[in-house]
C-alpha cells in the first residue's frame, strides 16, 4: 500500500472542528501562506502556532500576516494546514520526502517520525538516493540510520554516482566506510570521488576540511601503493588540491610506518635490490692533481676503487655505472664509469649547455633541472634515457632556477629544492620546492606541482631522505638544517621544522646522503670532515639527533659524496 494515514489527538482545548468550519467559510482568517507556485492559502495563526510553536516569531504582529513557504508546492502546504486543524496526515510515496522536509522546517518531530515510520518498510534501490539526500541535508540521524543497510549493501554501485556522493556529508561517509565490507582501496577511491563531487555541490573548502576526518575511517595500512599513487597523481580533487595532496601521502606513510616500523621501505626508502648500496667521494685529489671518484674505506672497507675523471660535474649512480654530466668548461659532456671494470666512456648525447643545474635519477632515467647559460636563468627540464642513450625535453619547471638541488622520493616524485632565479645574485633567492610527478594525461607523461616551501632560501643545499623525512642542509648564510616529516616519527601536521645544525662557520657547498640507514654530511671545504646525524637512544625524534664528526678525508678538495641510495 502506497498511502498511509497517521492521526494525532486534537491539541489543547481549541475547538478545531469549529475552526475548520470557520476556515471553510473564509471567516476570521488572519494568515496568508504563499506556496511555491505563488498561490495564497488562508489559515488561522493560532491554529498553526499551536501545532508549530517555532513559527511564533514569524507570526507576531497585528492584522493579517504573510508566511512564505515558497520551497513547497501547494499540495504539501495544504496537507500541513489540514494536519494543523485535524491532526490527520496522509503520507504517500510521492509526498513523504517533501513532508519530511516541511516537518523539519517547522520543527515538528511528530511529522518527522511519521515519515520515517512510513519509509521503514518501503526503502529500495529505486528510492534510496532521494531518501539519502534528504537524510543528509537535514542531518537526521534516525533517517540516516534507516538508510544505512540499503546503502551499504549497494555501495559498490552507489559510490559511482556523483549525485549520491554530492549529497553525502562527511559524517555519513565515515559511517559508511566503517560499515562496508569492501577493500580499503575502494574506500579510498570512494573518498576521492566524494571530495571531487564538492567542486559543484556544496562548499568545497568545507569538504577539504572534512577530508582529513574521513580519511581516519580508512585502514591505510591496507591501501595499496598503486591505488594511492593513482589517486594522488590524478586530476581529481585529491590530486589537484594542494592541501589534500600534501596530506594523503604522508598520512598513508605514517600508517605504514606505525605497523612496519623503521624498516618500512614501501614508498619512501625502497632500495634498488639489484645492486648493493655503495658510496664514493668525488672531488679534486691533491696527490694526483686530478678529478677522481674513489671508494671510502672508512665506510666500505671491502671496496677499493679509484677512477680518474676528466672534468668536474654532476654525478649519479645507476646500477653498475656512475654518470657524470659536464661542468663549467664541459657544459655538453656526458660520460659513464663502469664500476665493475673501471672503464670510462664518453656518450654521444647532445645536452643543452648549462651551468649550475641539478640532477636526479629515477629507475633508468636521469632528470636534469634548470641552471643558467649565456647570462640567462633556465626553466628547462630534460630526461636522459640510460638504456637508449637518448635525451628528451619535458615540461618546463614552474620556476626559473639555478643552483638548486634535486631528490627522487621513490614512488612519489622528484623534488627540486631552492636555488636562485636572478643571475648575479650573491644570495639564494628561492625557498620554493616543486615536484615532478607522473601523469599519463599530460603530453610528456609528467607534470609539475607545488610542494610546501622551506623555511629558508637556499642555494645548493644538501637534500636527502632519512627516517621518512626530507632533510635539507646548508645553502644559507647561517648553515641551518630543516626537515619535513613524512612518517609516523612525527605525528604533527607535516611542516618544515628546524633541527640541530653543525657548529662550524666555514662550511660551504653541502653534500648530504643516506648510506646503510645513516645520514652523512660533508662540506666542499678544505677540512674534509664527514659528519653523521646520530640518534639519542632515549628519544627517536629527529629533533633530538645530533651531528657528530666521524672521520676526516685529507686528500680531497671540492669533494662531494655520491651513493646508490639516491635512487
Amino acid at each position: 500500500m502506497n498511502e498511509l494515514e497517521f492521526t494525532d489527538e486534537i491539541i489543547g482545548y481549541l475547538p478545531c472542528e469549529s475552526l475548520i468550519h470557520i476556515r471553510d467559510q473564509g471567516d476570521l482568517l488572519d494568515l496568508r501562506i504563499v506556496t511555491q507556485e505563488g498561490i495564497v492559502l488562508r489559515a488561522h495563526r493560532l491554529v498553526l502556532l499551536t501545532r508549530f510553536p517555532v513559527l511564533l516569531n514569524k507570526l507576531r504582529g497585528e492584522g493579517s500576516i504573510t508566511l512564505e513557504l515558497k520551497r513547497f508546492s501547494r499540495d504539501i502546504v495544504e496537507a500541513i494546514i489540514n494536519y494543523a486543524y485535524s491532526g490527520r496526515l496522509l503520507i504517500t510515496s510521492e509526498n513523504v520526502l517533501r513532508l519530511f522536509l516541511m516537518g523539519h522546517n517547522l520543527g515538528s518531530q511528530r511529522i518527522i517520525s511519521w515519515c520515517i515510520e512510513y519509509l521503514k518498510t518501503r526503502l529500495s534501490l529505486d528510492n534510496i538516493l532521494g531518501v539519502w539526500s534528504v537524510a543528509n541535508s537535514t542531518e537526521n540521524e534516525e533517517l540516516i540510520g534507516l538508510c544505512l543497510p540499503t546503502v551499504t549493501t549497494n555501495f559498490t554501485e552507489l559510490y559511482q554516482r556523483r549525485d549520491f556522493l554530492a549529497k553525502t556529508t562527511s559524517g555519513s561517509l565515515k559511517l559508511l566506510l566503517n560499515r562496508i565490507l569492501q577493500t580499503e582501496d575502494l574506500k579510498l577511491q570512494a573518498t576521492s570521488k566524494w571530495l571531487n563531487s564538492g567542486f559543484q555541490e556544496g562548499d568545497l573548502s568545507d569538504r577539504v576540511r572534512d577530508f582529513k576526518t574521513v580519511i581516519s575511517s580508512i585502514n591505510l595500512t591496507h591501501v595499496t601503493r598503486a591505488t594511492l599513487i593513482q589517486i594522488w597523481q590524478s586530476n581529481t580533487a585529491i590530486g589537484s588540491i594542494q592541501q589534500c595532496r600534501s596530506y594523503i601521502v604522508p598520512t598513508w606513510i605514517r600508517a605504514q610506518f606505525a605497523v612496519h616500523g623503521p624498516d618500512f621501505g614501501g614508498l619512501l626508502e625502497a632500495q634498488n635490490q639489484r645492486t648493493r648500496n655503495r658510496i664514493f667521494i668525488y672531488g679534486w685529489e691533491k696527490s694526483t692533481k686530478s678529478w677522481m671518484i674513489s671508494s671510502i674505506p672508512q665506510l666500505q672497507p671491502e671496496m677499493s676503487i679509484s677512477i680518474r675523471v676528466p672534468f668536474s660535474g654532476e654525478s649519479v649512480i645507476c646500477g653498475d655505472k656512475i654518470f657524470v654530466f659536464g661542468g663549467y668548461n664541459t657544459k655538453d659532456s656526458l660520460m659513464t664509469i663502469d664500476l665493475s671494470s673501471g672503464e670510462t666512456f664518453e656518450l654521444p648525447v647532445f645536452l643543452q649547455p648549462r651551468n649550475d643545474y641539478s640532477i636526479a635519477v629515477k629507475d633508468e632515467f636521469i632528470f636534469i633541472f634548470g641552471g643558467y647559460y649565456d647570462g640567462k636563468c633556465l626553466q628547462v627540464c630534460e630526461k636522459f634515457d640510460i638504456l637508449n642513450n637518448t635525451i628528451s625535453k619535458l615540461t618546463d619547471m614552474l620556476y626559473l632556477r639555478y643552483g638548486s638541488s634535486a631528490l627522487n622520493i621513490p614512488g612519489i616524485g622528484i623534488i627540486v629544492v631552492g636555488g636562485c632565479d636572478r643571475i648575479g645574485s650573491i644570495f639564494p633567492t628561492l625557498r620554493s620546492i616543486e615536484m615532478l610527478i607522473e601523469d599519463e594525461s599530460e603530453e610528456n607523461g609528467v607534470k609539475w606541482i607545488e610542494f610546501s616551501p622551506m623555511l629558508k632560501e637556499r642555494h645548493r643545499p644538501g637534500v636527502a631522505l632519512f627516517q621518512g623525512s626530507i632533510i635539507v642542509a646548508g645553502g644559507d648564510t647561517n648553515f641551518t638544517i630543516e626537515y619535513y616529516p613524512l612518517t609516523a616519527e612525527d605525528q604533527e601536521v607535516s611542516q618544515w621544522t628546524f633541527i640541530s645544525g653543525i657548529d662550524e662557520h666555514n662550511l660551504k657547498r653541502i653534500s648530504l646522503v643516506t648510506f646503510d640507514n645513516r645520514l652523512l654530511l660533508s662540506s666542499n671545504d678544505s677540512e674534509g670532515n664527514i659528519y653523521e646525524f646520530s640518534q639519542n637512544q632515549e628519544n627517536r625524534s629527529l629533533r633530538s639527533y645530533k651531528w657528530e664528526k666521524i672521520f676526516k678525508i685529507d686528500n680531497f678538495l671540492a669533494h662531494k659524496l655520491i651513493t646508490s641510495e639516491q635512487i
